[in-house]
């Protein structure tokens, strides 16, 4: 049997994936990425190939842990064979976790315009047309950014955590202003959903914050919490085959 690896290193945590062809094995997702991470998730199984993405560091490092351990290693970059066209002013310019999301979504729900939200630190927005084009997308500030920024730039606004009590109107302080990042986010998810003029579209949310929106989205929608990682391995899959 032949296993892959997925490497997404984000802003704030590092998410690590086992497939074995198209079916995902075992994943988790850690603070601080560590060659014992790897080794702990891939156990005594081979691995084939491995892919590595990171917004925020050149992880050269990982890279060679890597090298040591598969028969072939890809870092993850706009000009990797994928299923997906990116029609963008200068794709090595486009976040790799966003073409990745975006090659996720057409790799679960081909051929359908799809609006991808991925909510973590920010929260990314990405069109991805029927034809399995990367349209274009924006990039907002996350809950987190959006809590710390009333807290940081107001003089008497607490600090408020994410997680906490979601009532639909804010009942006190901390509730109105985890309320206000939230819906805020959920009024730009439906803003971004009504400009998709396709009769027929999928709206699908990946992310760390991606449990709390969905419970105040009122429209139809789909948690993936491995788009992703689903979307490396079938980059992956791709450069193999």
């Amino acid at each position: 049997m032949s296993f892959y690896l997925t490497i997404d290193q984000g802003n704030s945590s590092a998410k690590i994936a086992l497939f074995s062809d198209f079916d995902i094995v075992d994943s988790r997702r850690v603070d601080i990425l560590t060659e014992q991470d790897i080794d702990a998730l891939v156990g005594n199984r081979k691995v084939v190939a491995a892919i590595y993405s990171s917004v925020s560091s050149n992880g050269d490092a990982i890279i060679s842990a890597l090298e040591s351990r598969c028969d072939r290693v890809y870092r993850m970059s706009h000009d990797l064979l994928m299923a997906i066209e990116i029609d963008y002013a200068r794709p090595e310019l486009l976040g790799v976790d966003r073409i990745a999301a975006c090659a996720g979504a057409a790799a679960l729900f081909p051929f359908i315009d799809t609006l991808v939200v991925d909510a973590g630190t920010a929260v990314t927005y990405d069109y991805l047309s029927a034809a399995e084009c990367f349209v274009g997308g924006n990039i907002a500030p996350g809950l987190k950014m959006r809590l710390d920024a009333l807290h940081n730039h107001t003089s008497r606004l607490p600090e408020v955590e994410v997680v906490g009590p979601e009532p639909e109107w804010g009942t006190d302080t901390d509730t109105a202003m985890r309320l206000g990042a939230i819906q805020g986010v959920v009024a730009e998810i439906k803003h971004y959903a009504d400009k998709i003029s396709a009769a027929k579209k999928k709206i699908i949310l990946t992310g760390g914050d991606a449990e709390i929106i969905s419970r105040h989205l009122p429209i139809d929608h789909e948690v993936v919490p491995n788009l992703v990682d689903i979307g490396l391995n079938s980059i992956l899959l791709s450069n193999e085959y």
